[in-house]
């Protein structure tokens, strides 16, 4: 063997040893784990629940998402779990009509590459844990404590008494994450103005709804309903409301009425009514935001997902962004075994994309929750108009955050 090959050999087995520790074994996490084995790393996976599959919501897929999923070998699975989404619609709340609409199921994928999909959040998590498999996936191991000497490996410890070392850590954690604040020093969560309801309705009591294979939008002074079909047809909507003043509560979620989202939009649209009556909540959400970050990491320690740029559900980019930053960051790794500089192109390919999104999701709000008058009727002639998607949409869909990256 020449010298040349056994120096990439070296290289390659160096690669292969680093010591690499998943925090967190949602979304994120476990596509990030997906596909560092397959791009040769082996990595460990620790989650603090004992079973850690999602219950009651679901995840939009977009293109940007979904033709990454594709690369790691998801399909054909996914799209058999999934409903395809035929387009996007955005309606007047209370009268019910069609504001704007963009894009056919065929339309969208030949125009953004890959199909948008809607999915259950437990479905999801499902595939991507058979495709991980058990071996490296550690449940019921919440991380308590790490020290990050500098000059060696960090050191993590559970709270059921286990530790480990690791060469590098990627909190994957979620919203509420501990390495977040490992990073930052301090909980920076901040609420957004909004409280949300959510659910999932059989296709069977949606007797009224119009265009039940689209996303859609009901838009109202202080308000809007976002919802999209999942599996079988279902759809699963999200219930948004503005709530003014400062957030008082010890928790992110609380108990609610079960007809208390029904009552906050009497006079809605009777499709809009239906739905929402279909499936009692008892808990609503206030919709936290934390704001973009100059770093994503802390000596060996870096951020994926929520954890590193939590956003509002607005434009329905949550997971997707995490399985970006999940191929991104696992590009990096496999292509450079400098693990410091690594981390800091997966953060210079990431950072001014997720601030964007963070933002325009968090306006997305201000926009949807117009009173009637002229700045109503603005945003609507702007969404009625030919390039709608365009101007709205297209610079988050027909992203292909891989193409700058080197695939193998």
């Amino acid at each position: 063997m020449s010298v040349t090959r056994m120096a990439r050999a070296a290289l390659r087995r160096d690669r292969r040893a680093r010591r690499v520790t998943i925090i967190g074994a949602g979304i994120g996490g476990l596509t990030l784990a997906v596909e560092l084995r397959r791009r040769g790393i082996e990595v460990e996976v620790y989650e603090a629940a004992t079973d850690p599959r999602p219950a009651g919501d679901a995840v939009l897929l977009p293109a940007n998402a979904t033709r990454l999923l594709e690369r790691i070998g998801l399909e054909p699975d996914l799209g058999e779990a999934a409903a395809t989404v035929n387009g996007w619609v955005w309606r007047d709340g209370h009268t019910g009509a069609a504001i704007g609409r963009v894009l056919s199921a065929a339309e969208y994928a030949d125009r953004a590459g890959a199909p948008c999909y809607g999915i259950g959040h437990a479905d999801l998590h499902a595939l991507l844990s058979e495709m991980f498999g058990t071996e490296g996936l550690h449940l019921g191991h919440r991380l308590v404590d790490l020290a990050d000497p500098g000059d060696g490996p960090v050191a993590l410890e559970f709270a059921d008494g286990e530790s480990v070392e690791a060469d590098l850590v990627i909190g994957a954690d979620g919203a509420g994450s501990m390495l977040r604040e490992h990073v930052v020093g301090y909980d920076d969560a901040q609420f957004s103005g909004c409280i949300a309801w959510r659910g999932i309705v059989p296709r069977s009591q949606l007797t009224l709804l119009p265009d039940p294979g689209r996303v859609q939008v009901w838009t109202g002074t202080d308000g809007h309903l976002m919802h999209h079909p999942v599996g079988d047809g279902d759809h699963a909507f999200l219930l948004v409301k503005r709530q003014l003043g400062p957030w008082a509560a010890d928790s992110w979620s609380w108990p609610a009425d079960p007809d208390e989202h029904v009552h906050a939009y009497a006079g809605w649209h009777p499709a809009v009514v239906q739905m929402i009556s279909a499936a009692p909540c008892s808990e609503h959400w206030g919709l936290f935001h934390r704001p973009p970050l100059a770093t994503w990491s802390r000596g060996r320690v870096t951020l994926l997902g929520d954890a590193a740029h939590l956003m509002v559900p607005h434009h329905g980019q949550g997971a997707a962004q995490a399985i970006e930053d999940a191929i991104v960051l696992a590009d990096c790794l496999a292509t450079d075994d400098d693990t410091d500089r690594a981390r800091t192109t997966y953060e210079v390919r990431r950072r001014d994309r997720t601030r964007r999104i963070q933002i325009a999701s968090l306006a997305a709000a201000d926009v949807l929750h117009l009173p009637d008058g002229p700045r109503a009727q603005a945003r609507n002639k702007r969404l009625a108009s030919g390039d709608a998607y365009d101007r709205h949409l297209a610079w988050i869909h027909d992203h292909d955050v891989a193409a700058s990256g080197h695939r193998p």
